[in-house]
């Protein structure tokens, strides 16, 4: 409801929830599924966009388009309303509802009532995780509620990593059998490996050794932690470039704030902020980097890590998502176990002094992650409550 498959990477409320439908609807549509996606974000009448065959975008109206995202919370039977119309309206038959996210799983479980199908919801961030994590971010006890009560009445909820699995247990009290293990996926044809110095020039780069963040710039992806460890490495003499790819706009507070960080750390000359990228322009990112790093205080997964490692470049990252299990310790990157900026930086500076790029044995380390091959395990679920 809150976010649209078709924004931008790395601006507000569009991150891997927003690649994950996109990828996974184009997957299921190829394999012969008739999707429909309903979002709230983007126009003021309804709007049909089609992403591919048999996947389309539906468009509608909720609110004014400009509320915070927890006030969509009081467009919710405005936004549920407006999709059984659009259903009624062209004699459609769904037969199962899959949502994304407490404020979409809202609408689904009303819908499901309504509807007399399954429900299947995928929260991608939990409220309860997120508050004991330690970001500095507090989400309110409405989402944690509401969490609850989706867990108890959907039917089946997909995780993406077993520490995800653990916590629906452990702060909600999930059935272990409503739950269903699918990791995330990457695009290996779009995320590939590409000749560095042709990279580097097509993201306005010039050569010199690159350090690369993606994401949301919120405080939970941990950019402090990062920034106080390039500070380190470039105490010792290292020469690198920092690259931020994402914010809003350069006069985003966000990246404002970060500016103002660097400056008093001594980096602000080895700060660069391309702004939003295209996801089809990312993978020109990750193969100019010498490595990538996550700094986050929480992933559910960490789909950037898929990304960057498709295109043959290493990952240093905290200990968050499935990380442990994505990145090959020493040789596909380092997953480091604390927040710790001197080890960060000691990480990354193992792999900048590389001569080349471990590029096959990172591509290697995913090539399982294709997306075709997680839209079978997601069919395969759908399956066992609808036959």
């Amino acid at each position: 409801m809150h976010s649209s498959p078709l924004g931008k990477p790395g601006t507000k409320d569009t991150g891997g929830m927003s690649t994950y439908l996109r990828e996974l609807s184009l997957a299921l549509g190829q394999m012969g599924r008739r999707l429909d996606l309903f979002t709230a974000v983007g126009s003021a009448a309804p709007q049909i966009t089609a992403l591919g065959p048999g996947a389309r975008l539906v468009t509608l109206p909720a609110g004014s388009g400009s509320e915070a995202k927890l006030d969509l919370y009081h467009h919710l039977d405005s936004f549920t309303g407006s999709v059984d119309q659009f259903r009624r309206a062209g004699k459609q038959q769904y037969d199962l509802i899959f949502s994304h996210y407490w404020l979409s799983g809202l609408a689904g479980r009303k819908l499901k009532a309504g509807w007399g199908v399954p429900h299947v919801i995928m929260f991608h961030t939990l409220g309860a995780v997120k508050n004991a994590c330690g970001s500095g971010e507090s989400e309110p006890a409405l989402r944690i509620e509401a969490e609850k009560a989706l867990v108890r009445d959907c039917d089946r909820v997909i995780v993406a990593s077993r520490r995800e699995n653990e916590a629906l247990q452990r702060y909600y009290a999930a059935p272990p059998g409503k739950i269903e293990l699918i990791p995330c996926g990457v695009n290996l044809s779009l995320f590939r490996p590409l000749p560095q110095q042709e990279a580097r020039h097509r993201a306005g780069l010039e050569e010199e050794k690159t350090v690369l963040f993606v994401g949301r710039l919120e405080p939970v992806k941990g950019l402090e932690l990062l920034l106080r460890a390039a500070a380190i490495l470039h105490g010792q003499g290292c020469s690198f470039k920092l690259l931020i790819a994402g914010g809003d706009a350069p006069d985003d507070p966000a990246i404002q704030h970060y500016r103002q960080l660097a400056l008093e750390w001594g980096i602000a000359d080895r700060l660069f902020f391309p702004g939003p990228v295209e996801h089809s322009l990312l993978p020109f990112y990750y193969n100019a980097a010498d490595v990538t790093v996550i700094a986050s205080h929480y992933e559910s997964f960490g789909l950037t890590a898929l990304e960057s490692l498709a295109c043959g470049t290493p990952v240093v990252a905290t200990d968050v998502g499935d990380l442990k299990e994505i990145i090959k310790q020493g040789r596909t990157g380092a997953v480091i176990g604390e927040r710790c900026p001197e080890k960060m930086a000691e990480a990354m500076a193992a792999f900048l002094a590389l001569p080349q790029k471990p590029v096959q044995l990172c591509r290697d380390s995913v090539a399982s992650f294709g997306w075709p091959g997680v839209a079978r395990q997601v069919a395969a679920a759908f399956k066992k409550l609808n036959g």
